[in-house]
């Protein structure tokens, strides 16, 4: 995997905004009120980590790698922020 500063480096060109307001919206996700949704991610990761491990197909792994990935970068770009703003 590549190191941390490359995956938010990614997210943020991806999101298409400044670096701050993709900070504060992540930071939201950080709150109380969205753990349903965190662990509804979660699980999506579960799912797609137990499909990796009992597929077969190529396109299968390919693509159950690919939404292993992104939800891990994506549930990593949420903890890092709000490791920061614990700080």
């Amino acid at each position: 995997r590549p190191p941390q500063c490359c995956i938010r480096d990614r997210v943020y060109t991806e999101a298409r905004c400044s670096e701050e307001r993709l900070k504060s919206t992540v930071a939201r996700l950080a709150q109380p009120e969205f753990q349903p949704f965190i662990r509804f991610l979660e699980d999506r990761l579960f799912r797609a980590r137990e499909t990796l491990q009992n597929a077969t197909e190529p396109a299968t792994l390919y693509r159950a790698q690919g939404h292993a990935n992104e939800l891990e970068d994506i549930l990593e770009t949420i903890e890092v922020t709000a490791g920061h703003l614990a700080l």
